[in-house]
């Protein structure tokens, strides 16, 4: 992964990514986003440590310039086109 990361500037690896040296590399970043509720504390914090590491491998929604849409607060891009979180069922009848 280190090595895709100086390669490609972030680790936005494609899903069926293979390296030259036939490691399925795509397939092992998915599993590890997957995975990251479960995994080791010491594995998740060094995949935090990548400079271009995230969890979330979808696009960031661009804005009206073509940059990703920053919170304002965070720094991070905001998802608008994430569904909203599901509600509870009120119905009274």
């Amino acid at each position: 992964l280190e090595m895709y990361l100086s390669d490609k500037g972030d680790c936005l690896v494609p899903a069926n990514h293979v390296t030259s040296d036939g490691d399925r590399l795509g397939a092992w970043v998915s599993r590890q986003r997957m995975t990251r509720a479960t995994m080791p504390a010491d594995r998740k914090s060094r995949l935090e440590a990548l400079p271009g590491w995230t969890w979330d491998a979808r696009p960031a929604p661009r804005g009206a310039d073509g940059n990703a849409e920053d919170d304002g607060e965070t720094g991070q891009a905001t998802r608008t086109d994430d569904p909203p979180p599901p509600t509870r069922n009120t119905r009274t009848s």
